[in-house]
């Protein structure tokens, strides 16, 4: 086996133990790990908006607010994540 190839079979073990990870959390977590990975790619993402609740969007942000306490230099990304939840979710079709 070649070092490319044990480093894809961990990195397709790791993505795996992700997705397992991501289908036991809960509805604010999955939230905030899509919003995440959306805002970092630049996409949309999926339309779950309907899926979920305000109060699901809002404990997200609420979440991800406490990660930026903790985590200071990951501060922009969930800033970003939080805007791409406030955007894209929670304020979706709402005019100002």
């Amino acid at each position: 086996m070649t070092f490319s190839e044990l480093n894809r079979a961990t990195n397709d073990k790791q993505v795996c133990q992700f997705m397992e990870l991501l289908d036991r959390a809960n509805a604010s977590e999955y939230i905030m790990v899509v919003a995440i990975l959306c805002a970092d790619l630049g996409e949309d993402g999926p339309d779950i908006e309907k899926r979920y609740t305000k109060g699901d969007f809002k404990r997200a942000i609420k979440a991800l607010r406490a990660c930026q306490a903790y985590a200071p230099d990951y501060a922009e990304n969930y800033e970003a994540a939080i805007a791409h939840i406030r955007e894209k979710w929670l304020h979706k079709g709402v005019s100002a």
